[in-house]
């Protein structure tokens, strides 16, 4: 008697899940599934099948010369432009000329042109971003490292790559700027004509000289 309820029960079970099937098993919830298995597959092909482009926003890359006519008359001559088709909006690109200039201000960002020492304590000039102001200038100078490639990056084609790396400056007077060395002493060499400062020094205990920690060096020297 138990095998045969078992069996009812069972029976039922399979008429209830499949009554919306017919025979050949093209019930509603089959012929979705398959829908969206055959769409999947089409959609994948077409994707793979598709070219791989990259885009260009310009509609020309390179800057070109022109003339911009304002509407007050006015005719803007010597920059460059290109149109970005992205943003829809026409780029401007023009050159500095240092020797006329004091100081740039670029957002937030304050940049000089100054005479500075390189790594080979060769006379050089460049544009530094000013972080203090005062008899002491604390400044940033940004310059293009170039490495080598690693041999699985020559692989792809690349023979050399590069970074930015940002070296602190120091400038005192009328002397060109000079990279700074994150040492004690080459503060208080720097900073040897004002006693307070060697006192300050003296009673900070540094371990590490962070850029947070030079900047306060600096501020204490310009504002003592």
């Amino acid at each position: 008697m138990r095998k045969v309820v078992i069996s009812v029960v069972f029976v039922l079970c399979y008429i209830a899940v499949y009554s919306q099937y017919d025979i050949g098993g093209n019930g509603s919830t089959y012929s979705k599934a398959r829908d969206v298995r055959y769409k999947a597959k089409i959609n994948n092909f077409t994707q793979n099948s598709s070219p791989k482009i990259r885009m260009n926003f310009f509609l020309n890359e390179e800057w070109n010369g022109g003339v911009l006519f304002n509407a007050d008359s006015t005719i803007v001559k010597g920059c460059s432009y290109r149109y970005n088709i992205y943003s829809d909006q026409i780029e401007l690109r023009t050159v500095v000329n240092p020797t006329d200039i004091n100081l740039v201000s670029i957002g937030s960002k304050k940049f000089i042109y100054l005479e500075y020492y390189d790594q080979e304590n060769v006379l050089n000039e460049g544009y530094f971003e000013k972080i203090s102001d005062g008899d002491c200038l604390l400044l940033v100078r940004r310059e293009v490292d170039y490495k080598k490639g690693t041999c699985d990056i020559q692989g792809y084609g690349a023979n050399e790559g590069s970074s930015i790396k940002e070296e602190l400056y120091i400038k005192k007077n009328d002397k060109p700027a000079i990279k700074i060395v994150k040492t004690k002493d080459f503060f208080e060499n720097i900073m040897f004509d004002k006693k307070e400062v060697l006192t300050y020094l003296d009673k900070k205990l540094i371990l590490f000289m962070t850029r947070n920690k030079i900047k306060d060096i600096v501020k204490y020297y310009n504002e003592n």
